[in-house]
């Protein structure tokens, strides 16, 4: 039986771990017939090759997060420290309004949430309805 490298278990027990950055989702819902041998052999292979791709694009990730944090560092060292207050203030602010339109995203939520359609009727005041029917003199024949 083919064991599955991430878990260490065979892959066909039931098991679950979370894809967070090198963590391989690996869930094994499947049961399979005794004569379904060759089936079982295949998920198994396409479980290992999913996790082996898995990995290989979490590490291309952190490798790509690694040299854009090496970049940011060398550029740092290249400025004049007033031109870093300016960019600190300036990542400062941008984190105080990323955290203010999550608020607000927040507020606007609950209060769509909390809202109630309106009893009136609300195509009264619109040109091409009276009355909650279509008024448009080209659409009556």
């Amino acid at each position: 039986m083919l064991e599955n490298p991430v878990q260490g278990h065979p892959a066909t027990t039931a098991g679950r771990t979370n894809l967070i950055y090198g963590e391989c989702a690996v869930e094994n819902q499947i049961k399979f017939k005794p004569s379904d041998n060759i089936l079982q052999q295949l998920v198994t292979a396409r479980r290992d090759e999913v996790v082996r791709w898995q990995k290989s694009q979490a590490d291309r990730l952190k490798a790509m997060e690694m040299q854009g944090q090496e970049k940011i560092s060398a550029l740092r060292k290249t400025l004049s420290k007033d031109m870093l207050a300016v960019l600190d203030h300036l990542d400062k602010s941008h984190e105080n309004a990323r955290g203010l339109i999550a608020a607000d995203a927040e507020n606007t939520k609950s209060r769509l949430v909390a809202s109630r359609p309106s009893e009136e009727n609300e195509t009264a005041m619109h040109p091409g309805l009276a009355g909650g029917h279509l008024a448009a003199p080209n659409s009556q024949g």
